[in-house]
């Protein structure tokens, strides 16, 4: 029964009623489906699910869901499940596609090109019929895919084979795999990124009108300062939020502890212990650029980790420059500063702040330099040219 219940779960589009419309990105879907596949990519809680199922619900188009996870590496299992979406999606197909048998294990290309010529062909038929948007095939979870493994290709080669009506949607916390470049390249995929994703601030007062909450302006615009345009974030902080209480002390001060767990569990606890040391040490720097991060953390490759927590959206903006500079989101920012006070004793919380602040003083970030001092109350180590730079 519960095996039944997480297939169900894979194959079948959440609900996309009752939610937020978001008719300005509709019509960019729209237009980015032409290209065949489109690439949707945002941090975790971003409403990329929420996004793709609302479009389709609200366009009614027909569609196969399908929620990539780590057991999809077995080849065979994908293509099998697959099936099963596939048959749900289009009851009324006489024919299953075939399944990934062991003879065929050493033809595996062979047999994706014709898996997914039967599986566009099934729904080719669907979308003839259909006389608004034709029919949508949805992979969400994309990121959960290992990144060894030979999916990315097979699910490649059924991309540039997709017939006409059909458009596929990969749902990823992650930009586009290498293995996908060629068809970004030839303008057969789109990419729809984070940039695009966040609410803006006249959606976020929508959100609040629709719970009903008596919320001030001047409060409203602070939730969406701290989260910016972080759906998650929004949603974390108003159920904080009671529905007869004009005053919110919790939007002025720090966030509320559910957001944390969310960050803890969807984000921290399922990285390396190094890149969380890594974190942690970064975060006492209000901006770095990769040669900072490199002297607060001692590790040489820096900028390379920085770039690889922006492109996978682990909620690290990057402002071009000469050198590109990095900033955590404010309140991913302020989870990672809790846990270093949770974490670390006292002798290596000041540490760390000393560290930060000899950074920033040799960058020349004078202010923020004296204020990592003063809290780590060592009044003693801002040198004299510091302490005239501030004067000045």
């Amino acid at each position: 029964m519960q095996a039944q219940r997480e297939m169900l779960a894979k194959i079948t589009r959440p609900d996309g009623r009752n939610i937020l419309i978001r008719k300005g990105l509709f019509r960019q879907i729209d237009g980015l489906r032409m290209d065949r596949s489109l690439w949707v990519t945002g941090p975790a809680g971003s409403g990329k699910t929420t996004l793709v199922s609302s479009y389709i619900a609200y366009r009614n188009l027909p569609c196969l869901w399908y929620r990539i996870d780590e057991g999809d590496s077995d080849i065979s299992s994908f293509f099998y499940y697959l099936g099963i979406a596939a048959k749900k999606a289009s009851p009324r197909s006489r024919r299953p596609l075939p399944l990934l048998t062991p003879e065929y294990a050493m033809e595996t290309p062979a047999f994706a090109r014709r898996y997914f010529e039967k599986l566009w062909g099934m729904f080719t038929r669907r979308a003839s019929s259909d006389k608004d948007g034709g029919f949508v095939v949805v992979f969400d979870d994309y990121q959960d895919a290992a990144s060894h493994s030979g999916l990315h290709s097979l699910i490649c080669q059924g991309l540039s084979r997709i017939t006409e009506g059909i458009s596929v949607v990969l749902i990823s916390r992650s930009k586009p795999p290498p293995v996908f470049s060629r068809l970004y390249a030839n303008n057969h995929m789109k990419v729809l990124g984070w940039d695009n994703l966040r609410l803006t601030r006249q959606e976020t007062k929508e959100i609040v009108r629709a719970r009903g909450l008596k919320l001030k302006a001047d409060e409203i615009a602070n939730i969406y300062d701290k989260t910016m345009g972080w759906a998650a974030g929004i949603t974390l902080m108003l159920d904080n939020a009671h529905p007869n209480i004009s005053e919110n002390l919790s939007f002025r001060e720090n966030a509320p502890a559910e957001v944390f767990d969310y960050f803890a569990a969807e984000i921290f606890e399922r990285m390396k212990k190094q890149d969380q040391d890594f974190l942690i040490a970064t975060s006492v720097l209000p901006h770095m650029d990769a040669h900072m991060a490199a002297e607060q953390t001692g590790r040489t490759e820096a900028g390379r980790i920085l770039a690889s927590l922006n492109r996978n959206h682990f909620f690290t903006e990057k402002h071009p420059d000469k050198a590109p500079v990095y900033t955590y989101h404010p309140l991913f920012r302020e989870f990672l500063l809790e846990r270093m006070r949770e974490s670390l004793g006292p002798r290596e919380v000041n540490s760390l702040l000393d560290r930060a602040a000899a950074v920033l003083e040799r960058s020349g970030e004078v202010q923020y330099a004296v204020a990592l001092y003063r809290d780590s109350s060592n009044w003693e180590k801002p040198s004299p040219w510091c302490w005239a730079m501030l004067k000045f």
